[in-house]
């Protein structure tokens, strides 16, 4: 049977790959391309002082209860555009901001909208004492 998903380290392996299935399947490259799916990755950061990380982050996580979410390296919220993962920087007071979406404009559109909420967040909970 043919493979569907075949992980390579090695890139002389995956390349050995394609070349096969392009071999075999008698299309170009270029007509292999057309038909991928693009995605457009955006990354940013953002101020957030360090003891207001955590306060941050879980209310990133009340904010986006309703939504698929991924806890693994912070806050990654799924929707129909896209996702945008929430990381707090370890050695600095700011907070990375990436984000995945099926156009350029749409990822820089999910990476600007979560910058805004955690400008939001943490200015509101600056002011609490």
């Amino acid at each position: 049977g043919e493979e569907q998903f075949v992980l390579h380290f090695d890139g002389v392996g995956a390349l050995l790959r394609l070349l096969v299935y392009l071999s075999e399947s008698a299309q170009p490259l270029s007509k292999l391309m057309e038909e991928a799916e693009q995605y457009f990755i955006t990354s940013d950061k953002v101020y957030c002082r360090s003891e207001r990380k955590g306060t941050v982050i879980k209310e990133l996580m009340e904010r986006f209860s309703g939504y698929e979410t991924d806890l693994t390296d912070g806050v990654k919220v799924f929707d129909d555009r896209g996702w945008v993962l929430v990381v707090p920087d370890g050695n600095a007071p700011s907070m990375h901001v990436i984000s995945e979406g099926m156009s350029a404009e749409l990822a820089d559109e999910l990476t600007a909208g979560m910058i805004d909420k955690i400008k939001e967040i943490e200015a509101s909970t600056s002011k609490q004492p």
